[in-house]
């Protein structure tokens, strides 16, 4: 999403269609949308009051590019580990919460190409139909798997809704332990049979 190398990218694609419609004001406001999805990778991440302003230095970038390269879409490399442990460092080592950020960076960060992406698919459309031709493009993952983007099933609400309940308690018992090196993951055992436990006995009382 955020990488210069990449052959075809969102910042890569606006230009041009800027191009191609010149002046049109759909040209004028998808650039201007680009332009805000620049300047929100380009600024460090504001998450109050959740983490003080001042707090972080690095970009929203970074924090996408390190979760991205770490944890999720590709093999994690020395490099990216060491930048993943350096904006893990600057919040005192809790996990939940840099994860926390990344996502919420990630939902702008969505929203702004998905607002300008619709714009550009349906000018898309409508220019190959207008002149009867059929673009080579991947079609959504969407259109293969009917299943996708269902109503969330109740045991998985339950399963998901239990793992944030249990990250927030093991950021408690963290903090109430004096913050030591490791974060918050060295609760999240304890956090985890406390709560299983807290269900096991309610259960009993009903």
């Amino acid at each position: 999403m955020t990488g210069h190398h990449d052959p075809a990218s969102f910042t890569k694609v606006i230009p041009i269609f800027v191009k191609a419609l010149a002046d049109h004001p759909l040209s004028k406001w998808v650039q201007g949308t680009a332009q805000d999805y620049q300047q929100l990778l380009d600024s460090v991440p504001d998450c109050r009051p959740f983490v003080p302003l001042g707090t972080c230095t690095f970009t929203t970038k970074r924090l996408i590019d390190v979760f991205l390269y770490t944890q999720y879409a590709h093999q994690p490399n020395p490099e990216r580990q060491r930048q993943y442990e350096e904006c893990l460092a600057q919040l005192n080592g809790k996990r939940d919460l840099l994860t926390a950020m990344f996502l919420i960076q990630m939902s702008s960060a969505a929203l702004l190409i998905g607002n300008a992406g619709r714009v550009v698919a349906r000018w898309l459309t409508a220019y190959c139909d207008h002149h009867g031709v059929s673009p080579d493009v991947l079609g959504s993952l969407r259109d293969h798997h009917s299943g996708l983007g269902a109503v969330e099933k109740d045991e998985d609400r339950r399963a998901r809704l239990f793992q944030v309940k249990t990250a927030q308690l093991a950021d408690d018992l963290w903090q109430q332990a004096g913050c030591p090196n490791g974060g918050s993951s060295l609760y999240l055992a304890q956090a985890r049979q406390q709560l299983l436990d807290a269900v096991a006995s309610g259960a009993s009382t009903n």
